[in-house]
């Protein structure tokens, strides 16, 4: 079943974000890889960062212009989008170097941490995924148009017209996901002054820390560009679900369910925990899974206490600077870590 005249954004859109279904007439794909760092980008050193424009109709009323490339129409409440013959509501949290951003259940978006540049400070609207990055956020529409906001020292938050599948906020770089499966970046800093790859994409991400970006083909195999100093552009051969780009290493799922990490090795970052996995976030200088029964496993440096998760079962789970952020299967989210700058409340906004 399709729905409005973007069909390939909804071929993409089970892979672009986590999902929980609210309706049992349809079966969501469970085989199609799920992404958190829309989910994003990842945090990496010194800071973190993970893994929108204008509504034109998703139930809310709003009514604006059409992003280039024509508009989507959600068929579905604000908060839930079609999947699979479904609508389903949309998990997206992402955990930056201060702090942290997530979507609510009406769509809306919630931020707290720092705000030195305004980053936490998000516009009105109803939104699919969120990306935190350095001092900079920016989260995709329900129209698959992106908005940008914070610090803009390089031009990280001029966002360059379009629809897109995807968003991943770096350091003063953002990277997106257009919905032609090629890669668009904005900002000169993070990884930006490097070419974008020409290969056609099904998810990508990048780090405030690392000074490049890897991402899932269409295949299923990986590519990554930009800094390999440590070896974290290097990825290892196989089909993969998900990637999630940290501080000099970089972890993916895959397609078993198994974890891989490659790059810098210190810490022991690259001595995955054994199991099935559904999703993984590379932070600064710990990482983090969720394993098919909802549990969360971390691994690497555990500063600040932001590799020791909470107990419970959990949909999603991002990875910043010294903490890290997830929303558990009851919809709730929590933090852990490092909250020095208030971005690591148990109960967030």
């Amino acid at each position: 079943m399709t729905f409005g005249k973007n069909t390939a954004f909804m071929a993409a859109f089970a892979s672009a974000a986590w999902l929980m279904a609210c309706s049992n007439m349809f079966d969501v794909d469970a085989d199609r890889p799920l992404r958190a760092e829309q989910t994003s980008t990842s945090p990496g050193h010194p800071g973190g960062g993970d893994d929108a424009g204008a509504n034109l109709d998703s139930g809310s009323g709003a009514s604006d212009a059409c992003p280039a490339g024509g508009c989507y129409v959600n068929p579905c409440n604000p908060g839930s989008h079609p999947v699979g013959g479904s609508c389903v509501a949309v998990v997206s949290i992402s955990a930056g170097t201060r702090h942290a951003c997530r979507i609510k259940n009406d769509g809306s978006i919630s931020c707290w941490g720092n705000n030195g540049q305004g980053q936490i400070t998000s516009p009105a609207g109803t939104f699919q995924q969120v990306s935190a990055g350095y001092e900079h956020t920016c989260a995709m529409r329900d129209n698959a148009s992106v908005a940008c906001w914070g610090g803009n020292a390089t031009g990280e938050t001029a966002v360059v017209d379009g629809t897109y599948q995807e968003i991943a906020a770096g350091f003063q770089c953002t990277y997106a996901l257009h919905l032609d499966e090629s890669v668009v970046s904005w900002g000169t800093g993070g990884g930006c002054e490097y070419p974008s790859p020409s290969d056609s994409y099904r998810q990508i991400s990048t780090s405030v820390g690392n000074f490049g970006a890897c991402g899932v083909r269409q295949n299923g195999t990986m590519g990554c560009w930009g800094d390999n100093g440590s070896g974290e552009g290097a990825p290892p051969s196989g089909v993969f679900r998900q990637v999630s780009a940290g501080s000099a290493f970089t972890c993916g799922v895959r397609q078993d369910g198994s974890l891989a990490c490659w790059g810098y090795s210190g810490d022991g970052i690259t001595t995955t925990p054994a199991g099935t996995f559904q999703q993984v976030s590379s932070g600064d200088r710990h990482a983090c899974a969720v394993a098919q029964d909802g549990h969360v496993a971390c691994w690497g440096s555990n500063g600040k206490n932001a590799a020791t998760p909470p107990s419970g079962a959990f949909l999603q789970v991002s990875a910043g600077t010294n903490f890290t952020c997830g929303i558990r299967q009851d919809g709730t989210a929590t933090c852990w870590g490092d909250d020095t700058d208030g971005q690591a409340p148990p109960s967030p906004p």
